[in-house]
């Protein structure tokens, strides 16, 4: 209530104190009747210095910010007139926001933290209680609970999705709303399903608020503790779904449109200390680890955007054969 009081305060001092007036304004007239007054003062004999043209902008912004006119054109009172700007004739430009150091600063030394924190563990238990123990990611204060993983660890296929949403926040658990029993139907019709032989996380272990995109300083601060995830998890392929994870697993500039369908490879250096980026090792069988590169990644669309635009479903389902034609000949 009070928050509603201090709105129609606010409204007030603006001016903004009746809905409707009893009488019409023709704002066309009153325009006409500003420019008739300025040409009258600018005609031969009147000033035409800086003192007299600011006075006249002056008058300008009063009239449009703050008295109103009646039909008739009489002035009424303002509610609260702004300062007048004529009082200030060399009044500096606007400056743009400057860059905060400190911010920049504390996501630098977040990511150390969370590199020194990620490298220490040596266990999923013991990474799980370092998340647990981590405090540079702002999202963490906002969130339930961090949702750590689902699924079989140890196990051939690992899925990194972006972040948790509502329902995940709920339940401490990945994909469990409608983009989970999306990812299942999808995981099944492979013959595979979280319980056997998969194994799931996300990018982001915290809910951002109402379920927006992790900004990239946040994707970076987190990006070891998923690097860290994928080298203890050990999987043979790593499917990542979305732009978001994308970025965290991969360093990917591309969007996923570009980049799905095609095999990436995460180096052992990458996935165990969280340096370099993902390489097109090419989608002939075995490429990735038989080739001494590293764990397979495959990048594809989010379930969630696939419930959005159903259209792309045949080009994930080409992904999914990909996926279950990798994981036989590993």
């Amino acid at each position: 209530m009070g928050d509603a009081t201090q709105l129609l305060a606010w409204q007030v001092a603006m001016g903004a104190d009746e809905a409707i007036v009893e009488t019409p304004v023709d704002r066309f007239a009153a325009s006409r009747a500003r420019q008739q007054h300025r040409a009258a003062r600018h005609s031969p004999g009147e000033g035409h210095g800086p003192s007299a043209e600011a006075g006249d902008l002056a008058g300008g912004r009063a009239s449009r910010g703050g008295a109103s006119r009646d039909a008739d054109g009489d002035a009424t009172p303002d509610r609260a007139a702004a300062p007048s700007h004529a009082s200030v004739p060399n009044r500096a430009p606007a400056q743009a926001p400057s860059p905060r150091p400190a911010a920049v600063a504390g996501d630098a030394a977040a990511a150390v933290e969370a590199e020194r924190l990620a490298g220490a563990a040596g266990t999923l238990e013991a990474l799980r209680q370092a998340l647990d123990r981590f405090e540079g990611c702002a999202l963490k204060r906002g969130a339930r609970q961090t949702v750590f993983a689902d699924g079989l660890p140890g196990a051939p296929l690992m899925i990194v999705g972006e972040a948790p949403g509502a329902e995940e926040d709920r339940q401490g658990r990945p994909f469990v709303g409608d983009a989970g029993r999306l990812l299942d139907r999808m995981l099944a019709a492979i013959g595979a399903s979280r319980s056997d032989n998969v194994y799931i996380t996300n990018v982001v272990n915290w809910r951002p608020p109402a379920n927006r995109t992790p900004s990239l300083e946040e994707i970076a601060i987190c990006r070891p503790f998923i690097l860290r995830h994928i080298a203890l998890a050990a999987p043979r392929v790593v499917v990542v779904m979305g732009n978001t994870a994308a970025k965290g697993v991969l360093q990917a500039s591309a969007g996923i449109t570009a980049l799905r369908g095609r095999w990436q490879a995460l180096a052992p250096t990458q996935s165990a200390a969280g340096d370099g980026a993902g390489d097109d090792v090419g989608g002939g069988a075995g490429a990735g680890q038989s080739a001494g590169l590293g764990v397979a990644v495959m990048p594809t669309f989010h379930p969630a955007y696939l419930l959005r635009q159903p259209a792309l479903k045949g080009l994930a389902w080409q992904d999914l054969l990909q996926i279950a034609e990798r994981i036989k000949g590993a």
